[in-house]
């Protein structure tokens, strides 16, 4: 975890919900390769904006996700600004790992063609490690355009961990 994020928040221990916005850039130094050092206990609530195609987001990220053991509710909002087509950091982690117990609802904003590969991957990380999944919502930029129903395809095909899972795609 970034050591400016550490000293930003590791003193809130009883944080429940927190929002990162504008900023995730000058928090990621160096791409992360290992979990956090803190661990928000409380956390169930996270809101962050995302550019899926760059390492570092997606590595601090991943380390935010493992520190937040009773995450209940996550909104993504999809940011483009360097496009790398190929990440495969979401493909590459263990599935094993129960990383989302307690994750019930999942909301990914601006879901677009620029990135769909990377967002794919994600949203098949979410389903096959979130048990207790209710709802994905994902919500399309007005300009994904005929791409949807290939998009949707590929959605209903992902196997999910919460037999209660649905995904709404709007």
């Amino acid at each position: 975890m970034s050591k400016n994020l550490e000293r930003i928040i590791g003193n809130l221990p009883g944080l429940e919900s927190l929002e990162l916005r504008g900023f995730l850039e000058y928090l990621c130094v160096e791409p992360l390769r290992e979990r956090l050092s803190l661990t928000f206990n409380h956390l169930k609530c996270l809101k962050i904006v995302l550019n899926f195609e760059t390492e570092k987001e997606s590595a601090f990220a991943l380390s935010l996700f493992q520190g937040a053991p009773h995450l209940e509710s996550l909104h993504v909002y999809v940011y483009y600004r360097e496009v790398r087509h190929g990440l495969k950091l979401w493909e590459m982690v263990d599935r094993k790992v129960d990383l989302f117990k307690r994750l019930q609802m999942v909301k990914i904003i601006n879901f677009g063609d620029d990135d769909r590969n990377t967002i794919l991957a994600f949203v098949k990380f979410v389903l096959d490690s979130a048990p207790q999944l209710l709802t994905l919502i994902i919500k399309e930029p007005y300009y994904i355009g005929e791409d949807k129903t290939k998009i949707l395809k590929a959605l209903l095909l992902l196997q999910r961990a919460s037999p209660k899972s649905q995904i709404i795609f709007k």
